[in-house]
């Protein structure tokens, strides 16, 4: 929890006749005022590879408004911005939210990773004095992203008012004696909406890991390290044709260079007509996305060159990199051109089936 923040458990509803038993046990020893029920949908981004999450953020739009929380929930800052499904933090409002995910993003662009459609209901529980002593949210939702719709099942919170320590106690007893599991504090609302979508955090890295079994042959380690570069390629396809950022394409052409050069040393697992084929492809897509990796170092490195010229040389080099992103376009039209095209398709079906094949010898 962040630091000041109100002590509160989470529970999972479960049990409609446990849930019933609990507010008449409630409603016996505290008034409830109940408020309004209230819809909003939430809009989560991070970048690709879970930039903002590892830095202990998360990045939400809720109405018009943007809010920046710790993890478990605690808002750090706001900023009204209504960015589209993919956003660079730099195009933000300039202010604290803007200031605090530009570093953590880098070059990379921020997209939406899912849509929460929550109701929320609050209940304050009051003394005899009319003092809130412990407040309540039943919440439940619907999650929808990575092409999934999930109903998410309700949750009962409970949340610790400062000097009421015993009544929130009481109540947690409450809860536990009618038997609604714990939800435990590590396992936010956001994690329980990024596994029912079928995800998890941090479910991409640019880092290449492989688990090989102990006693796995030759050919069989061979084939799960090159098919494990096919889906790597794969899970940065989609991105590289949407331009969303420059590293889908950086990645993609690692997973590429990784598998050429994993091949020019265990040769052996591969016919000579295999190897010539997959070696002749890989040259041909090195050729086809290099262009556009080269312009994008260049468009990069584009404040450093500013900063090696004085002010009054700057218009001139501005052309030149209006240029370069004029080439930019260009080249990104041959490429997606070529990612798109029957000899790209060709070439992956074959190669996942030549690399299927070995992992079965």
């Amino acid at each position: 929890m962040g630091k000041g923040r109100a002590n509160w458990k989470e529970f999972i509803v479960d049990s409609e006749a446990g849930l019933e038993t609990f507010w008449k046990r409630c409603r016996s020893i505290y008034k409830v005022r109940e408020y309004p029920l209230k819809k909003q949908n939430e809009h989560f981004y991070d970048s690709f590879d879970w930039r903002l999450y590892n830095k202990g953020y998360l990045l939400k739009k809720r109405g018009k408004k943007l809010y920046l929380t710790t993890i478990d929930g605690e808002v750090l800052s706001t900023e009204v911005g209504e960015p589209g499904k993919h956003f660079f933090p730099q195009h933000l409002m300039q202010g604290k939210l803007q200031r605090t995910i530009s570093p953590a993003a880098g070059v990379r662009a921020l997209s939406e990773i899912l849509l929460l459609k929550k109701s929320s209901g609050q209940f304050d529980l009051l003394n005899k004095d009319d003092k809130t002593v412990v407040r309540l949210f039943f919440e439940h939702g619907m999650v929808i992203g990575n092409g999934v719709e999930k109903q998410l099942g309700p949750t009962l919170r409970l949340v610790e008012l400062k000097g009421y320590e015993k009544a929130f106690n009481k109540i947690v007893t409450l809860v536990e004696e009618v038997e609604l599991p714990e939800l435990s504090p590590e396992k936010t609302f956001f994690e329980r909406s990024i596994t029912a979508i079928g995800r998890r955090v941090n479910d991409y890295s640019s880092g290449f890991t492989l688990s090989l079994e102990k006693h796995i042959t030759f050919h069989e380690a061979t084939a799960k390290i090159c098919l494990q570069l096919v889906q790597d390629m794969e899970t940065n396809y989609s991105g590289v044709l949407a331009d969303i950022d420059l590293e889908f394409l950086h990645d993609f052409r690692v997973a590429m260079r990784r598998t050429r050069s994993y091949l020019s040393q265990f040769k052996k697992s591969f016919s000579d007509e295999e190897m010539l084929f997959v070696q002749s492809e890989l040259k041909w897509l090195g050729s086809l996305t290099g262009p556009v990796r080269d312009l994008d170092v260049y468009l990069l490195d584009k404040p450093e060159y500013m900063s090696m010229l004085p002010t009054e040389l700057h218009p001139g080099l501005e052309e030149f990199f209006i240029d370069l992103s004029k080439q930019r376009f260009q080249r990104l039209e041959e490429m997606r051109k070529g990612l798109l095209s029957d000899r790209y398709v060709s070439f992956m079906r074959q190669w996942k089936m030549i690399l299927e094949n070995l992992e079965n010898k």
